[in-house]
């Protein structure tokens, strides 16, 4: 795999959530230690094995038929660092970047059309960040799909939304040493990695709401390239066999997502 970041973007769906159904916005970063719009919060338990990697602040001000909304946004983004390194480990270093990414975003609103950004809305403009992101990252074909199982359960009124996609695989270069002190290298066939993200809105009294979710990888990468050691191709003389499984596990990904978003608050 190319060694980019491979979801780092693609889970910060929500560092500048819009409303859908605004007329006018203009928005820019803001103080990040301003504490009059807190952060959201997540038990630290409940992030083991994952790494806090950004920090984000940000106001906009919109306009709903003439009426001023103000946003401020405060958003956490989470590298899921223990499934980037056991595959790291589990692929000499070939494998780098993020595989697994968590973000949870809180949103204060002022303004008397406060009320009018609903759950759904707040997800609307999450989904469209999500969407720029994944493809600004390369990642293909990113579609929204019906939200699958597990889902959270976050607050009355939330809103979910769903998107897939492909993260395209260049070739591997992997070397391995043989029997008599030979050393060989051997290249694997790229391919693509499923991608699922998923982001969860939901507000808590009209002035509150909260967004969040992440990317994780859809499936498993497995390739097998058989290589002639000895003799003028495969099948004469020694071959030898280059297998790479990363033994992902989607489902066990999710729910740990899931687990996440039902944490915020």
């Amino acid at each position: 795999m190319n060694r980019r970041d491979f979801l780092r973007s693609a889970g910060a769906t929500a560092v500048a959530v819009g409303v859908a159904g605004c007329s006018t916005s203009e928005s820019g970063n803001v103080n990040v230690e301003d504490g009059r719009y807190p952060y959201p919060s997540i038990p630290e338990r409940a992030l083991d094995g994952w790494e806090l990697t950004d920090r984000r602040a940000e106001h906009s001000r919109r306009r709903f038929a003439g009426t001023g909304l103000d946003q401020h946004t405060r958003t956490e983004l989470y590298e899921f660092a223990r499934l980037s390194e056991e595959v790291a480990e589990k692929t000499l270093g070939q494998f780098e970047g993020d595989l697994g990414v968590f973000f949870a975003s809180r949103i204060t609103f002022e303004g008397y059309a406060s009320y009018l950004a609903d759950a759904g809305r707040v997800a609307d403009g999450g989904l469209g960040e999500m969407t720029a992101e994944m493809e600004a990252m390369g990642i293909t074909d990113v579609t929204e799909v019906e939200p699958t199982d597990p889902r959270p359960t976050a607050a009355d009124g939330q809103a979910l939304r769903e998107v897939v996609g492909a993260y395209p695989v260049e070739d591997l270069s992997l070397e391995a040493e043989l029997p008599g002190d030979a050393r060989r290298t051997f290249e694997v066939e790229g391919g693509e990695v499923p991608v699922r993200g998923f982001l969860t809105a939901w507000k808590t009294g009209r002035r509150t709401a909260y967004v969040a979710g992440g990317a994780y990888p859809d499936g498993d990468f497995v390739r097998e390239s058989p290589v002639s050691v000895t003799g003028d191709g495969r099948g004469d003389g020694i071959d030898v066999t280059v297998s790479v499984a990363l033994g992902l596990d989607p489902e066990a990904y999710r729910e740990e997502l899931v687990g996440l978003v039902e944490r915020v608050e």
